[in-house]
């Protein structure tokens, strides 16, 4: 329920000719007749007469008056439609009111830039950082005033990346807090390479596994319908082994995936360090996965003699140089029941 509209005086034709007659001994002590019929009382009667009827144009809120107070909520500078009546304008008005316009929290400045522009797909704000920065050291220190806006457009957008920032940019501009810098930058993408080992079905072609992995792997890293929730790969997020191996799963075509080599690797070697493989274990779990259609029966490991040995105890150990990626392979026998 809205407020109740004040009426701004509510004197009326009585009032008025009531208030005048108060004043005449203090103004003219000598006029004493109040008869109707009397010039002087005709003459207040009318002055009551005319005042009434500005009283009623007081309380009146023309249109004319509607478009002054919604100049005066949009701006000088507002050019309304002629073809749109005051109820209309005045909902639009009301609607821009309630639309954020200020950037203050880093949610803030993620809606306006995909308010900007309709090929903005994601957007990600990393406060005091400046984005722009022309070295690495000098984007990752924290930086008071300074806020980062990574964009990330539609998918096939074919258009200028830099016009589009740019115009990103001039929509922020007027929209931030004074003292603050915005930057508005292109994602920096991370390369990842999966190397996943599959069982198949003996009658699925291995161009049709790979393939199927290779589809879910892409569909589950991807920058803009990938992740868990299906809403694109979380921005600065890590990938992890299990995750890729989760993904592989997704395929039908495979029945499991026995190990995700990721490049670097994460839990794996760093630097020359040896990396002891648990054969055993690794044909524990790929068994338990095929339980309910085979029965595993072993497990090797092949590889680059550098990289692939054995230890005193005859158990595989893997040694990986910085930025080398281990390229085995592994063959699992398995014996139907």
């Amino acid at each position: 329920m809205g407020l109740p509209i004040p009426r701004v005086d509510d004197r009326t034709f009585a009032d008025l000719v009531a208030e005048l007659l108060d004043h005449v001994p203090s103004h003219q002590p000598e006029w004493t007749n109040y008869n109707p019929s009397d010039p002087g009382i005709t003459l207040l009667e009318l002055f009551a007469h005319l005042a009434e009827m500005l009283v009623y144009r007081a309380d009146q809120v023309t249109d004319d008056h509607r478009r002054v107070f919604l100049r005066l909520l949009n701006g000088p500078d507002w050019s309304p439609d002629p073809a749109l009546g005051v109820d209309e304008l005045t909902r639009a008005t009301l609607q821009a009111l309630r639309t954020p316009y200020r950037a203050v929290t880093a949610a803030d400045h993620e809606a306006l830039a995909l308010a900007a522009s309709p090929d903005v797909a994601r957007a990600h704000c990393v406060p005091r950082r400046h984005l722009g920065a022309a070295t690495e050291e000098e984007r990752t220190l924290p930086r008071r005033g300074d806020v980062g806006v990574v964009v990330l457009p539609q998918r096939g957008f074919t258009g200028d990346l830099a016009a589009l920032r740019a115009g990103v940019w001039r929509f922020l501009e007027p929209r931030r807090l004074l003292g603050t810098r915005i930057s508005v930058v292109d994602p920096v993408w991370a390369p990842v390479t999966p190397r996943v080992l599959v069982a198949r079905r003996p009658e699925a072609p291995p161009e049709a596994v790979a393939a199927a992995v290779g589809t879910a792997l892409e569909a589950f890293l991807d920058p803009l319908s990938g992740g868990r929730a299906g809403a694109g790969w979380p921005f600065g997020r890590a990938v992890y082994v299990a995750e890729t191996s989760t993904a592989a799963d997704a395929s039908r075509a495979a029945l499991a995936a026995v190990r995700s080599l990721l490049h670097p690797l994460e839990g794996g070697p760093r630097g020359d360090a040896a990396w002891r493989l648990d054969q055993p274990a690794l044909a524990g779990r790929l068994g338990g996965r095929l339980a309910s259609v085979a029965q595993v029966t072993g497990v090797a490991v092949r590889g680059d003699p550098p990289a692939v040995g054995t230890d005193a105890d005859g158990a595989v150990v893997v040694t990986l140089r910085p930025g080398e990626v281990l390229d085995a392979r592994a063959t699992v026998t398995v014996r139907r029941p």
